[in-house]
Parts: C-alpha cells; sequence; structure tokens
C-alpha cells in the first residue's frame, strides 16, 4: 500500500475570554473528511476509539 501525505489547514478565530471558536475556514479536504466522519456508523466509531482500533491522529480530534 502506497503511503500518501495530505495538508490540510484550517484559520479559527477564537474568543480567548469565553473559550469559544467565532468562525473557521477550513480547505475542501477538512470539510470533506469531517463529513466521512459524521457517515461513518455509531458503532464503527466507538471501534476506533477503542484503545486497540485507534487509527493515525483520529484520536487527537
Amino acid at each position: 500500500m502506497a503511503s500518501s501525505s495530505t495538508k490540510v489547514s484550517m484559520k479559527l478565530l477564537i474568543d480567548t475570554k469565553n473559550g469559544k471558536v467565532l468562525f473557521a475556514e477550513a480547505s475542501k479536504a477538512v470539510v470533506d473528511f469531517l463529513l466521512n466522519l459524521l457517515c461513518l456508523p455509531i458503532g464503527t466509531v466507538v471501534k476506533l476509539l477503542s484503545s486497540n482500533g485507534m487509527v493515525g491522529s483520529l484520536g487527537n480530534l
């Protein structure tokens, strides 16, 4: 399996007083990734987030 690397970027405007994101600007790759996560069945997400099934940087989300 060939490995490929894709850079994604996201700009956030954060209210530091309240610690809330006010505005987010993201590339199409970021939006596609987040929408694909929402399409996964709950059982798959639970399996991926378990200690044995952790894939890549998914645990940092």
